[in-house]
């Protein structure tokens, strides 16, 4: 196979608009890809929707866009999705139907080139704001799907949980709940997940044991049709904030855990943890840092895993421009070496690669960048015609409420701001005077309750930029 990972294509979206976010969330398959879009406005604010692709040979074609059969405004239908070869599943943690924002996953059929609503899917015992579907996955046979409920209020506020189900024909049937033994407060239990048979892992970011939101990741596994805990896995050199399970990833043997705010080589430098099962053990057997890391690189703030593999972003990776961003793709079976390779690198400015789903050896022609050069609406840092850009993605975040961004500018002007919550709420409004070279905003939403908050910058030449904040409480 070699080592080298050409991009194959770009996709954009057909009808793709301003602020669609468009790219938000991915997934692939041998033949197949989804797109999340949660700002997609076809049906009102922030409805959401999904873009499927079919690979033929080499060319990529949009087969299909997928819209909630009964969208809201604020659903965020489109904020996680993952695929396999006849079903896709889409999350929507801001639907409604069984409580404000208690949420839901779409399943999706494919037959032919046709791709139908099959069922919708709801915890169990659901709730206001428990952002169920917040993140889905589900196994390469497509025979087992996850859901991760990160403010389920279980174990105390926000302790989080994750929802297994199994496909009977053509039926998704509930086959438990998963909730950590030590669940406590603002662990956020499903802040990712992933699943591979009888093998899931859920992320914990809140998780205190090692320090102060060090994180943690759980590994379930299923007997008899029963899914327990099996192992509680920890970085060995975990600290504080490092937000350890913001992005796991496993295919059975294998689980890589990304912590994208750990500091050893800099600050939000960030590191991608590898562990393997023998039996019933999970033993941690590398660390994998960039091979040149850097301030704010952020790496783990996605990965996945499949055959022995790990990709993993770099949202924050400047080697093509500042926060263009990377992707490393690592042999896990591989020496434990420090650097992970090989780079993965955009044609252009986009934060390549801040969502991942499952990837296999086969699918190499697959990996793409999944943002548009044109426009200039997707998340994170965007080059702007008014030579206003942001460079520094906002930090520290997740935050307890304050939090700070960098904006750079050859010339003086200025930004609108408006930070919204998953409800549509404008919780701030404000004019950001921007003077010549760097200047640093500091932003309080300490009054705020917990949740997920889009900041939204707005330029004078109209154009916008967006990034995703999580209030931690």
């Amino acid at each position: 196979m070699g080592s080298d990972w050409p991009q194959q294509a770009k996709l954009t979206a057909s009808d793709g608009d301003m602020n669609d976010n468009f790219g938000w969330s991915t997934g692939i398959t041998d033949n197949y890809a989804i797109v999340g879009a949660p700002n997609n406005t076809d049906a009102g604010f922030a409805t959401g929707a999904a873009y499927i692709f079919e690979r033929t040979g080499s060319t990529w074609t949009e087969l299909a866009k997928l819209l909630a059969p009964t969208s809201k405004g604020g659903d965020f239908f489109g904020y996680s999705v993952a695929i396999a070869d006849e079903y896709a599943v889409v999350g929507a943690l801001g639907n409604d139907d069984e409580g404000t924002q208690a949420g839901a996953a779409y399943v999706y059929m494919r037959s032919g080139s046709v791709w139908t609503l099959v069922d919708t899917l709801y915890a169990t015992d659901p709730d206001v704001n428990d952002y169920f579907g917040f993140s889905v996955d589900i196994d390469e046979d497509g025979e087992n799907i996850i859901v991760g409920a990160p403010r389920n209020d279980d174990g105390g506020s926000n302790s989080g949980a994750a929802y297994v189900y199994h496909r009977s024909g053509s039926v998704w049937m509930s086959e438990g709940k998963l909730l950590a033994t030590d669940d406590d407060a603002q662990d956020s239990l499903g802040f990712s997940v992933a699943i591979a048979g009888d093998y899931a892992i859920a992320g914990a970011i809140g998780d205190d044991e090692t320090a102060s939101n060090a994180g943690a990741a759980y590994i379930f596994n299923r007997s008899g049709g029963v899914w327990s805990q099996q192992e509680k896995l920890m970085a060995s050199d975990g600290s504080s904030d490092d937000l350890f399970g913001y992005s796991v990833g496993t295919d059975g043997m294998w689980a890589a855990v990304g912590a994208p705010f750990e500091d050893d080589s800099a600050m939000d430098a960030g590191a991608l943890y590898a562990f393997l099962r023998s039996g019933g053990s999970w033993t941690e057997t590398a660390k994998y840092k960039a091979a040149d890391p850097d301030m704010n690189d952020e790496m783990g703030l996605s990965s996945a895993v499949s055959d022995g593999r790990a990709i993993v972003g770099i949202p924050g990776d400047d080697t093509k421009a500042p926060n263009a961003g990377a992707a490393c793709i690592i042999n896990l079976s591989g020496s434990a070496a420090p650097a992970a390779s090989p780079m993965l690198v955009p044609d252009n400015e986009d934060n390549f690669l801040t969502s991942l789903e499952d990837v296999s050896a086969e699918e190499e022609a697959g990996l793409e960048a999944v943002a548009d050069e044109e426009t200039e609406e997707e998340i994170g840092t965007e080059t702007i015609e008014n030579r206003i850009v942001t460079t520094q993605l906002p930090y520290p975040n997740p935050t307890r409420g304050e939090f700070n961004f960098m904006l750079h500018s050859d010339e003086p002007g200025d930004v609108r701001l408006e930070i919204v919550s998953m409800s549509g709420k404008l919780v701030l409004r404000d004019m950001l005077q921007v003077h010549q070279g760097n200047t640093t905003h500091r932003i309080d939403l300490s009054r705020e309750k917990g949740g997920i908050y889009l900041v939204n910058l707005f330029f004078s030449n109209g154009e916008r930029v967006m990034h995703r904040v999580v209030v931690q409480r």
